[in-house]
């Protein structure tokens, strides 16, 4: 171990998330290197008690000033709003997350740096984590501010960063680290660590923050309204409410009813599977939603490119590249295709499901009068059954997709 290396070092912004591996950094390069460093932590929709408690120990570890963002309109409308139009689940599992943030918080991070005249941007990742790759690749993208991560690059263990806080009178006790160190915002809440290294061990009700055991969750369903505009959410229950306040309604309402909660397994970029709880309520019923209704309005061959499309925009995204010019070209389709997505998907919400029970749009490929055969523009085309004429009657058919 060599942290000597970075005692020239003039001025540090250190993304501080209050857990054991920042905290350890805060403390050791304020006062074993005597390297001026600035903290910056983010808040994104996640709990308020976190927050407050990040930002009193940053200040107490030695922080030179800390910088608390409120960023979770930015989050929902730039970042969380994409994900949604690309149906952005995980393997088709559970809807994408920290991976969001990473990028959000790499560009506030570089613009305060700059700002602030510090030659160094420091995060605590360790080389196990996807988030190195995610914050690093960002910042590259952005600066060419030198970037420093020391617990990865001199492989220090979390029981000599306890040990040394310890020995400096700072204690943080196993099971808040834990919390401190999960992910939050308002799209979602990712848990790792602990107990969950033991994959066979049903982990305890307690590391739950936003969704109700199934045992807890009411005996009688709720039915919600979704309208969506342009591939988005602009009304609940025929109310209209931005996007943050209809996120926001149904994390309530969804993790009241137990829907949201993924257990599951994650790839690591250097290759291993790591277990995460994830709960994600809201994200999971409008991407649901908009699924449903994609396969309602759009063209089957369309539907088939977009769900490889989505896919790959997904992929992009979770191993941090964010900023590649893939995703640049990968946005165009799925804006293109998100244009005729006006709609309104009825939902029940009951013991851990959000069930799409209904579903209505002036767009629908549905025709009655078509499935009938009284509508003389395709009896031209069908009754051939030619299999080249199949091609063609699709393709009048969707010809009012835009």
């Amino acid at each position: 171990m060599n942290l000597k290396q970075y005692k020239n070092c003039k001025k540090i912004l250190l993304l501080y998330s209050g857990g054991l591996d920042t905290s350890f950094l805060l403390k050791y390069f304020t006062q074993e290197l005597a390297v001026e460093v600035y903290t910056i932590s983010f808040d994104l929709g996640g709990h308020k008690s976190e927050i407050e408690l990040i930002e009193k120990r940053a200040q107490s570890l030695g922080s030179k000033k800390h910088f608390n963002i409120k960023a979770e309109k930015t989050f929902i409308e730039k970042y969380c709003a994409p994900a949604i139009k690309t149906n952005a689940l995980f393997r088709g599992n559970h809807p994408l997350s920290s991976s969001l943030s990473r990028p959000l918080m790499a560009k506030i991070a570089v613009e305060t740096a700059k700002q602030n005249n510090c030659d160094t941007i420091m995060h605590g990742s360790n080389g196990w984590q996807n988030n190195s790759a995610r914050f690093d690749t960002s910042i590259l993208c952005l600066t060419d501010i030198k970037i420093i991560e020391p617990v990865m690059e001199n492989n220090l263990t979390r029981e000599f960063e306890y040990n040394y806080l310890k020995k400096h009178g700072v204690e943080i006790d196993k099971t808040e680290d834990n919390l401190l160190s999960s992910d939050n915002n308002i799209w979602g809440r990712e848990i790792e660590d602990g107990i969950l290294e033991q994959m066979y061990t049903e982990p305890n009700e307690n590391i739950y923050k936003l969704t109700a055991s199934l045992e807890n969750t009411p005996d009688t369903p709720d039915y919600i309204e979704i309208e969506f505009r342009n591939g988005l959410p602009i009304k609940l229950n025929g109310f209209g409410l931005s996007l943050l306040e209809i996120v926001k309604c149904l994390n309530k309402l969804g993790g009241h009813h137990g829907v949201g909660r993924h257990d599951a397994l994650e790839d690591k970029i250097i290759g291993y599977k790591m277990r995460e709880i994830h709960e994600s309520p809201a994200a999971t019923i409008i991407i649901h939603a908009h699924r449903d209704l994609e396969q309602l309005i759009l063209p089957r061959r369309t539907l088939k490119i977009k769900s490889i499309i989505d896919s790959e925009w997904t992929d992009l995204v979770c191993f941090g590249l964010w900023y590649h010019p893939a995703k640049r070209a990968l946005d165009a389709y799925i804006e293109k295709t998100n244009q005729s997505l006006n709609g309104t998907i009825r939902i029940k919400l009951f013991k851990g499901k959000g069930q799409v029970v209904g579903r209505k749009s002036k767009f629908a490929l549905i025709n009655l009068e078509l499935k009938n055969m009284k509508n003389t523009k395709f009896k031209s085309l069908y009754p051939s059954r030619n299999f080249y004429d199949f091609y063609a009657f699709e393709s009048v058919i969707s010809s009012n997709y835009k």
